[in-house]
């Protein structure tokens, strides 16, 4: 009886784990990039329910960040982060001095999901 009732917990936790599985789509689903402070770069954008997230890409450049297909696309010199906790969706850029395009790639697996654009202008009284 011990057991039984150890194998059903087991199924109902397991079971109520259970991400999203991923679809065929579009890959601009809900990744949208937001600054949540003004001067400072506070970036955060909409976590992923995605069964096979691998990690978060976060890009920044200079001029505007083209759209990638796959990660072995993406220029290593445009990587600002890599996080791999899908609970992490905030990125504060305490480095940046410059006006800055931003834009975030979702990784899951056999495809990238892609955030918006978010371009950071840095003001001219500094």
């Amino acid at each position: 009886m011990k057991r039984l009732i150890a194998i059903l917990t087991l199924l109902q936790i397991f079971s109520s784990c259970i991400k999203n599985p991923v679809d065929s789509g579009d890959v601009n689903t809900s990744i949208n990039l937001v600054n949540n402070d003004i001067g400072v770069v506070r970036l955060s954008w909409d976590k992923t329910n995605i069964s096979t997230f691998k990690e978060y890409i976060l890009l920044s450049s200079p001029t505007p960040i083209k759209i990638y297909k796959q990660l072995s696309e993406i220029p290593t010199n445009l990587i600002k982060k890599r996080i791999s906790d899908v609970e992490e969706n905030k990125f504060i850029d305490t480095t940046n001095l410059q006006s800055t395009y931003y834009r975030v790639f979702v990784d899951i697996g056999s495809r990238l999901l892609i955030s918006n654009e978010y371009y950071f202008k840095t003001s001219t009284f500094f």
